[in-house]
């Protein structure tokens, strides 16, 4: 066999593994564990598998749950809106704490539990 030869077909291997390194790399290959709770009234929570690196916005998409958010603020959850007059807005916690980012911010770490709440501020 050609040496010539050899050495392309070494070449194209190390480009296709690289290349299949480099997409799960990207898109994110490995999967972490979150929970979603919303409180308002009722209490209805959800489980999903998001991609590593994945913020609060991705875990919300991923439950299906529908939102609406405005300058990374959270407006509406399932369709109940925030009530500015009231002083009532939504206001997310992490494993029970307050969260101190927004939550496009914060990324969100294998079996954090994230809980909304219509709250006065």
């Amino acid at each position: 066999m050609d040496k010539k030869k050899i050495v392309v077909g070494i070449v194209v291997v190390v480009i296709v593994a690289a290349a299949l390194y480099g997409s799960t790399q990207m898109f994110g290959g490995n999967t972490i564990e979150a929970t979603l709770t919303i409180e308002n009234g009722g209490t209805m929570t959800y489980s999903a598998e998001i991609t590593e690196g994945s913020n609060v916005f991705d875990l919300m998409k991923a439950c299906n749950v529908p939102f609406e958010e405005e300058g990374g603020f959270v407006t509406s959850i399932n369709n109940i809106s925030q009530d500015t007059e009231a002083g009532k807005y939504w206001m997310y916690y992490i494993n029970g704490e307050l969260a101190l980012v927004g939550a496009g911010d914060y990324i969100v770490q294998e079996g954090d539990h994230i809980t909304w709440r219509l709250e006065s501020f």
